[in-house]
């Protein structure tokens, strides 16, 4: 309970409203706006926590809205923009130097604060579908192609394989399989397991 700061008598009342805004130049709808509302003085204020979250409720409502419209347009989302980007392992300064735009345009167009043009939409689209074309503009941008990225997931990859190779090679073989390649059954060669599926390989057995 929250006793007024204005009569400092009245207890003060969560309440809730929508309404109709602009934000940044977008028509939202918004509902569920907080504030507080003095029983005695009837005096309304709004708490530096109900800020915060009226102002994250603006900022869904406007996204929200925003997405509506590309879809209606056709047009990249800016969660889908940075994946582009990411995709394609460049940083937004990058993109930004390679497609156009402005230095903190890619910035502006993953947070919904821009519209990016129909033309930097299929330009985007193209990059992130033909990586002839990616290639021909990191070059053209003097950016090249991302080899330290390229070469760390190659590493990556041969040290995965690498390690299961490994683990292949220490792999306790079953009891009834001696060291030196005979079995209670016999003589057992050992290169018919690389390539025999599991019924020869019960068979050599």
């Amino acid at each position: 309970m929250h006793i007024c700061p204005i009569c400092d008598e009245g207890i003060l009342q969560a309440r809730t409203y929508g309404r109709d805004m602009q934000h940044k130049g977008v028509n939202i709808s918004v509902e569920g706006l907080q504030y507080d509302y003095c029983l005695d003085c009837e005096a309304e204020m709004t708490s530096p926590v109900q800020l915060d979250q009226n102002a994250k409720i603006i900022r869904e409502a406007f996204i929200a809205e925003r997405a509506r419209v590309k879809c209606e347009q056709n047009l990249l989302t800016g969660t889908q923009i940075r994946r582009v980007r990411e995709q394609l392992g460049i940083t937004q300064k990058q993109a930004s130097k390679i497609f156009g735009g402005g230095p903190t345009a890619f910035a502006k167009y993953e947070a919904e604060d821009v519209v990016q043009s129909a033309g930097m939409d299929k330009l985007l689209r193209l990059a992130s579908e033909v990586p002839a074309a990616t290639e021909w503009l990191l070059d053209r941008a003097g950016e090249g192609i991302n080899r330290v990225h390229m070469e760390h997931e190659a590493l990556f990859a041969f040290q995965d394989l690498r390690a299961v190779a490994s683990s292949m090679h220490k792999m306790k073989l079953p009891d009834w399989f001696a060291e030196d390649g005979n079995t209670k059954h016999g003589k057992f060669d050992l290169s018919s397991v690389a390539c025999c599926n599991d019924g020869a390989y019960a068979d050599a057995a």
